[in-house]
């Protein structure tokens, strides 16, 4: 089973993003450890706000360089830092999350989508080639997803006031909610799925619905955006 909650942003919308404030949640009960793969479409374009997103995605309120995952260049992420002679977007991003690093070849890309695996097949080695290599895809466990039209940028997810609407989805595996933090429940989460939204300001822009699926579904999405 999977729980997909729908997430709209209106032009003129005030503060973060209702999608940020999802992954907060999502990521302060069930993802402190998990390790987030991206393709931001645009990137944010400057030292700060490149460090303002660091610290605050996906986990909120993180000491910046603790976080931990990796960004694909997306559109414009080989470009340089203006205030960093000879440094990339893409770079400064990645130094904030592990230092990892990947030379597996994707072509540029306007797709937003983030995958929050399991954390603990990223811990020994920084470079990705081998753990995202196609015989070891198998092994990995994608919990959540975020898909949509916002990039992931600070202007995007933490803008004031909202330049343009968007709208995303984070699809979740229902196995996430088995955790010790999910409720005892069996045959159900919906609780714990709905307890995600409860809390949240523009709660009314969020609508969450169950589908049946396996988490091999989040597992086959994940294996088709590393075909390039």
């Amino acid at each position: 089973m999977l729980y997909i909650y729908t997430v709209k942003k209106n032009q003129g919308d005030k503060g973060p993003s209702g999608l940020l404030r999802l992954v907060h949640a999502y990521s302060g009960c069930y993802g402190q450890n998990d390790f987030v793969l991206c393709f931001p479409g645009f990137l944010s374009k400057t030292k700060n706000t490149i460090e303002s997103f660091a610290k605050d995605f996906p986990v909120n309120g993180r000491i910046l360089g603790h976080q931990k995952g990796y960004f694909l260049p997306g559109v414009n992420g080989h470009k340089p830092v203006p205030s960093l002679a000879g440094v990339s977007l893409v770079d400064y991003a990645n130094s904030f999350y592990g230092g990892y690093s990947c030379t597996l070849p994707f072509k540029k890309d306007h797709a937003k989508i983030a995958f929050f695996l399991d954390g603990k097949d990223f811990t020994l080695d920084t470079n990705l080639d081998a753990v995202l290599a196609k015989s070891n895809l198998n092994n990995l466990w994608v919990k959540a997803v975020a898909l949509g039209s916002s990039n992931q940028s600070y202007s995007t997810y933490f803008s004031k006031s909202a330049f343009m609407g968007e709208a995303d989805v984070f699809l979740v595996d229902e196995s996430v909610f088995s955790t010790s933090t999910g409720s005892k429940q069996t045959t159900s989460h919906d609780e714990d799925a709905l307890n995600l939204i409860n809390d949240l300001h523009q709660s009314t822009h969020i609508v969450v619905s169950r589908q049946i699926g396996q988490s091999d579904d989040l597992l086959s999405m994940f294996k088709n955006c590393l075909e390039q």
